[in-house]
């Protein structure tokens, strides 16, 4: 459940493609401490993209290091991956 500024809710629902669980209720009303409540939406695929691409950035970051270090020197990059 998101209740601080800045986090966000649903990604489960995007990921898996079920509805999401709950509402969205807002708990300041507008114009109350000079607040207001923006709500984001993003469509699945895009989600789904953005995600597939850090997941692909981050294996290359570890396979980089992996190939650092010295005890697996000699095996080929199928052994390793």
């Amino acid at each position: 459940m998101a209740k601080k500024p800045g986090q966000s809710f649903g990604e489960l629902c995007l990921l898996y493609d079920c509805p999401p669980p709950a509402d969205c209720v807002s708990g300041k009303s507008v114009g109350s401490s000079g607040n207001v409540t923006k709500l984001w939406r993003i469509h699945k695929m895009a989600f789904r993209q953005i995600m597939a691409l850090r997941t692909m950035r981050r294996d290359e970051r570890m396979r980089d290091a992996i190939r650092k270090l010295d005890v697996l020197n000699g095996l080929d990059d199928e052994f390793l991956f």
